[in-house]
């Protein structure tokens, strides 16, 4: 989110982050820049989700893996801090390094907005005026160059969300519905589940708290309001918390079996929300505060209840979470009281009361006098002031820790740990050794990486995962992914260009030989050989050398420890 404000910075795998808290350098390769030129003004009904779900497809469509994307043009002017950071935010999403908004005199209200000092802010504006970093975005004068440009006209941007199961298949709110009913039938696939014809109108019933409810394809199961991405942005969480104020007046619910939650990122979330007077309303309707941080956006949402699941599972439904299809907060509470996806807001009425039907996207539902978000933003403004942040602030100083040299790990603790990762190291390098004979633990499809292996996981110590991982052969590497591999010295493989399992006839189920050789660069091509008598070139995707000095030491906290004892 920093990006949002002007400040550079980026993820790295978390056992980089640990080497270099142990004052490891991290290497890596001079980046493109993308520059996305924003112009034109966003509808008054549009949300900052919307506008970053249009351009996670739009840099899909692009590919901008490994690069930096900054953003500039007369269209950031429109942008609020907090808009910018949910666009820099989702760069995981669109596939970037780095989505970045340089500091504009937006950020420096920002800075007075939270406390900061005006001997401070005067200092920072000073400095970035001398050096020519702070940008004028409503001048066209002087445009950064680029490796390349792409634009977005602001004004095309409509209600959206994303899904059913990839971030950048993005769907319009009204062709969602059609949408859902096509990729029922689609094949199996990112926007298909292969029901049959004669198996869509299948329904089912189950008892939920002493009542009977019907569910059928397209049922909302799960409705969260989660991930930092969404929950920073105040205009869009005020906006739901009219919505839902206006939901509760209209007589307006959601249906008891659906899973609602509402995890904010921040404590600061439940002071605005709770001053301008909505919690009262979202709790009605289900959207009570779970707790702070990553929940159901990495598959922590609890389990469904006994008979929901079964009714599911016997029924083979295609039922929905309204987190898996990503949307705005104001769009996961309609989605949730209309009780499933393949709805109609156009058309169809969210209430049954004669003469009072209210239609989300003409905005009347979230606020009748009209512009949602943009009241919030404003009812944002005058309920959080820099205090509430220094408050924060203060809270987090207060907090003690431990002073010795060495962390004194307790043995009765459920949630840190004391890792196993050194049990057994020599002050002496392992030799590289071929991998020989070695069986396939995992064949998977497309845009699968370490995201989706939740990080709240475990994986056993007796585990194959634990032991038989060794190497991995993909068609292409997300960044951070790659970035994992190499610091726990797994081996990162890469297909030549055009070959894939399917196209080498691999099944998955040979006994795989890699070729280790002793002078390993950067880059090099390798051989790989099954016991079926087939032979293929990989690409060795350690990127530097450093790189290979982390494989040679069986990984990067193998690495510093040696070189510490050293």
């Amino acid at each position: 989110m920093i990006n949002g404000l002007g400040v550079l910075g980026w993820g790295v795998g978390g056992i980089e982050a640990e080497a270099v808290m142990l004052d490891q350098s991290i290497s890596m390769l001079l980046p493109e820049v993308v520059g996305y030129k924003l112009y034109g003004e966003l509808n008054q009904y549009v949300t900052s989700t919307d506008l970053v779900l249009t351009v996670t497809k739009n840099l899909r469509q692009l590919g901008v893996v490994n690069k930096f994307v900054e953003f500039y043009g007369p269209g950031v002017t429109a942008l609020s801090i907090a808009d910018r950071a949910t666009i820099a935010n989702m760069c995981p999403e669109y596939g970037a390094t780095v989505g970045f908004f340089p500091v504009d005199e937006i950020s420096l209200k920002y800075l007075r907005q939270t406390n900061r000092s005006e001997e401070q802010i005067k200092l920072i504006e000073a400095y970035l005026r001398a050096t020519r970093q702070l940008r004028n975005y409503s001048s066209g004068d002087n445009e950064p160059v680029f490796s390349q440009t792409v634009g977005l006209d602001l004004s095309t941007v409509v209600s959206s969300v994303s899904g059913p199961k990839r971030p950048n298949d993005r769907v319009s709110v009204v062709d969602m519905k059609q949408d859902f009913l096509s990729c029922l039938t689609n094949k199996i696939g990112f926007k298909g589940f292969g029901i049959p014809d004669n198996k869509l109108s299948t329904t089912a019933k189950f008892m939920y708290d002493g009542t009977q409810y019907q569910i059928t394809h397209g049922s909302v199961i799960i409705a969260a309001i989660t991930s930092c991405t969404n929950t920073s942005n105040p205009s869009v969480m005020l906006g739901a918390g009219l919505l839902a104020k206006n939901a509760v007046a209209a007589g307006l619910s959601v249906a008891p079996y659906i899973k609602t939650s509402l995890s904010p990122g921040s404590g600061v979330v439940t002071y605005y929300l709770q001053e301008s007077g909505v919690i009262p309303a979202l709790e009605k309707l289900g959207f009570d505060i779970v707790g702070y941080g990553c929940m159901t956006c990495i598959g922590n949402s609890g389990g469904l209840d006994e008979n929901i699941a079964n009714a599911i599972e016997q029924n083979d439904l295609v039922c929905c979470g309204v987190a898996n299809y990503l949307a705005s907060p104001l769009l996961v509470i309609a989605y949730a009281i209309a009780g499933r996806v393949d709805f109609d807001f156009e058309t169809e009425p969210l209430g049954k009361r004669a003469g009072r039907q209210r239609r989300l996207l003409e905005g009347h539902l979230a606020d009748p006098q009209g512009d949602p978000c943009r009241r919030a933003a404003a009812r944002y403004s005058s309920h959080v002031q820099g205090g509430v942040f220094q408050n924060r602030k203060g809270k987090w100083q207060a907090l003690t820790a431990p002073s010795s040299t060495l962390y004194p790990w307790d043995s009765s603790s459920t949630y840190i740990k004391k890792p196993p990762y050194f049990d057994g190291i020599t002050r002496d390098l392992p030799t590289p050794k071929p991998i020989i004979g070695a069986r396939v633990l995992l064949l998977l499809g497309d845009s699968v990486t370490t995201d989706h292996i939740s990080p709240a996981g475990s994986i056993g110590r007796s585990s194959p995962a634990r032991k038989g991982i060794r190497a991995v052969i993909a068609e292409s590497f997300e960044r951070i992914h790659r970035s994992n591999l190499v610091g726990m010295g797994v081996v990162p493989l890469q297909f030549q260009p055009g070959e894939n399992p399917e196209s080498l006839g691999l099944t998955g189920k040979e006994n795989y030989t890699i070729n280790i050789p002793d002078n390993l660069k950067p880059g090099q091509h390798i051989t790989v050989s099954t016991d079926t008598g087939k032979n293929f070139n990989v690409i060795l995707r350690f990127d530097t050398e450093v790189d290979l000095l982390f494989y040679k030491h069986g990984g990067i906290l193998n690495y510093m420890i040696r070189k510490m004892l050293n």
